[in-house]
């Protein structure tokens, strides 16, 4: 399927869920140090595309909650089904 447009990914998730979800990566204090320096705002470059947020980020946000795992659906456009393979996949993939 197709992403959404219309959603800005930016603002659908908070900072706590940007270093939540980077911790499962790298420890909490580096996490918190990458999205403060990353995620701030959105890039200028990302103004009129639909998406500014790579497949690993939205992957690893896919993981924080199941609030989370269906903001990124919606902006991937999945199924549910499709959606909860990509979750176990990627999971699988970090082996967590």
């Amino acid at each position: 399927m197709q992403r959404d447009p219309y959603l800005n990914e930016h603002l659908l998730f908070s900072r706590d869920e940007y270093v939540a979800a980077h911790s499962l990566i790298m420890s909490r204090e580096k996490a918190e140090r990458f999205v403060d320096e990353t995620f701030s705002e959105a890039p200028p470059e990302a103004e009129g595309l639909p998406s500014h947020l790579g497949e690993d980020t939205l992957d690893l946000l896919s993981l924080v909650s199941d609030a989370c795992a269906e903001r990124v659906r919606q902006i991937n456009g999945d199924s549910d089904e499709a959606a909860r393979f990509r979750r176990e996949a990627f999971r699988n993939r970090l082996g967590i």
